[in-house]
C-alpha cells in the first residue's frame, strides 16, 4: 500500500511530469487518483493535499482531455476524503477554487468552473451563495474576457449542475448547531431570489454572439443557455420561477413558434433558413439576434454564407 501511494509522488516530483510531452502522464495520473479515491484507498491527509495541488494544476492545463480527467479525479477526491471534515478545513479546500473561476487564466477559468460545479453538496452548501456569485461572474462578458467563450459556457453548465446537486427550495435558512468543536451550516437549497438570479444569467448567455477567427463562438455559449434553462426548469417547482421571467420567455417561443414550423426541420442551408429569418428579424424580441447573425454571416469566410 505504501509502494501504490508512494507512485503517484514520485511521478508528481520527476521532470516529464511538467515537461512538453507531460499531458498523457497527467492524464494518467488523473486516472490513477479518481480509481484509488473511488475505491476507498486509506491516505494520509499529507497524501491528499500533494494529490490535491497536482489536479488543481491540471484543470488549468490547455489540454482540454487533461481538464477533463482532472475534473472526475478532483470530484472523487473530494468526495470521499473530504466528506466528516470540518467546516473550517471545508472553507479553506472551496476557497481554492473559488478564485479561480474568475482569474485571469482563462483555462484555469475554463477548468475550475467545470470543477466547481462537479462538487458534492457538502462543500457547495459551506459558501453556496459565493460559489453561484463566481459562476455568474464568470459568465458575463466583459472586455477583457470577450473571447473566453469557453469558460462562459462552463460557467452557465456548471450553474445548472450546482442546481441540480443542491436542490431548489422556497427558501435557504441557515441553521448553526453549535457544537462541542464545530459549527455547521445547513442549507435546504438555492432560493427564489437566487435562482431567478441564475435565471437572468441564462438569458443573458442567449445574447453570446462573439465571433473571432475560427467563426461564430458564442454559439457554444447560447447552446450551454439553453440546455440550462432545461435542466433549470425541470429541477424547480414552476411557482418558484419569477413570474415575468416566465412570461416573457414564453412569450418570445409563442412568437417563434408562429413562424418556424415544427419538426423536422431543415436549416442547414442558407437557402432552407434565410427566408425564415426575414421573418424572425421582423419580431422585437429576436431582431438584435438575427441582425448580429447576418452582419457576423457578412464577414465569414465561407463565400456561399456571405
Amino acid at each position: 500500500m505504501e509502494y501504490i501511494t508512494q507512485t503517484c509522488i514520485d511521478i508528481l516530483e520527476e521532470r516529464f511530469w511538467r515537461s512538453f510531452r507531460g499531458d498523457p502522464m497527467r492524464i494518467a495520473v488523473c486516472h490513477f487518483i479518481q480509481d484509488l479515491s473511488s475505491g476507498g484507498f486509506p491516505l494520509l491527509d499529507a497524501v491528499v493535499d500533494r494529490w490535491l495541488k497536482a489536479l488543481r494544476e491540471c484543470l488549468a492545463s490547455a489540454d482540454s482531455n487533461v481538464q477533463q480527467s482532472a475534473i472526475s479525479a478532483v470530484t472523487a477526491l473530494i468526495g470521499d476524503y473530504f466528506r466528516h471534515q470540518p467546516v473550517e478545513k471545508l472553507t479553506a479546500l472551496l476557497n481554492h477554487f473559488l478564485p479561480e473561476v474568475t482569474s485571469n487564466n482563462q483555462q484555469a477559468r475554463v477548468g475550475n468552473a467545470l470543477a466547481l460545479g462537479s462538487m458534492p453538496r457538502f462543500l457547495l452548501t459551506v459558501s453556496l451563495p459565493k460559489v453561484i456569485q463566481q459562476l455568474c461572474t464568470c459568465a458575463l462578458i466583459t472586455d477583457k474576457t470577450l473571447q473566453w467563450a469557453e469558460s462562459r459556457k462552463n460557467a452557465l453548465t456548471a450553474l445548472s449542475l450546482v442546481c441540480t446537486t443542491v436542490g431548489i427550495a422556497p427558501s435557504s435558512p441557515v441553521k448553526m448547531t453549535d457544537g462541542l468543536i464545530f459549527i455547521y451550516f445547513e442549507i435546504s437549497g438555492v432560493d427564489q431570489v437566487t435562482l431567478a438570479g441564475i435565471f437572468r444569467t441564462f438569458i443573458d448567455g442567449f445574447e453570446d454572439y462573439t465571433v473571432d477567427s475560427r467563426g461564430d463562438i458564442g454559439a457554444i455559449v447560447r447552446e450551454s443557455a439553453m440546455y440550462s434553462i432545461q435542466v433549470l426548469t425541470n429541477t424547480s417547482q414552476p411557482d418558484l420561477l419569477e413570474a415575468d421571467l416566465i412570461r416573457s420567455v414564453l412569450h418570445a417561443l409563442e412568437e417563434l413558434r408562429s413562424i418556424i414550423p415544427p419538426p423536422p426541420l431543415d436549416i442547414s442551408t442558407e437557402k432552407e433558413c434565410f427566408d425564415l429569418w426575414m421573418k424572425v428579424i421582423r419580431l422585437d424580441t429576436y431582431r438584435k439576434a438575427v441582425i448580429t447573425g447576418l452582419v457576423s454571416s457578412i464577414g465569414s469566410l465561407t463565400e456561399s454564407l456571405n
